[in-house]
């Protein structure tokens, strides 16, 4: 994580841990008001080795705008990334890609845009069929 002298972090130090495959902030710097640690909501290493990240402020309004069905959804959202059936490749956009988890008859798709060696949620939802595109990784 960059930092320039003027910024808030400057000489501050944030450590985290990693767990299984989850990271979780641990500590932050409190003249900020535990910025980090509230923003960052979780972030999850992926089959593809990708660290994707939603904050906190984005997950709300994931699950109260965009898809409320989402909400209380997360531990299911951080399996369908560490553990995915199936993951696809955007035909609209290559750094998009859809990771999915059965969930019944139905599949949980997390969309997530990859950008260098890390990433974060687009959006997540339900869907009946995957989406088109390549399909990259699958389950063995």
């Amino acid at each position: 994580m960059g930092r320039s002298a003027d910024s808030p972090l400057a000489g501050r130090l944030l450590s985290w841990r990693k767990t299984e495959r989850i990271i979780v902030c641990a500590g932050i710097c409190e003249n900020i008001g535990d910025t980090l640690r509230n923003n960052i909501y979780f972030k999850v290493i992926t089959p593809l080795n990708k660290e994707i990240r939603i904050t906190k402020e984005y997950w709300d309004f994931v699950k109260t705008i965009k898809h409320p069905n989402m909400e209380g959804k997360e531990k299911e959202i951080i399996e369908t990334l560490r553990n995915p059936e199936f993951i696809r490749k955007s035909k609209k956009d290559d750094r998009v890609y859809l990771y999915y988890k059965s969930a019944g008859n139905y599949y949980l798709c997390v969309a997530c845009k990859h950008l260098n060696g890390d990433g974060f949620i687009i959006t997540t939802y339900i869907t009946n069929r995957l989406k088109e595109g390549e399909e990259i990784w699958r389950k063995s």
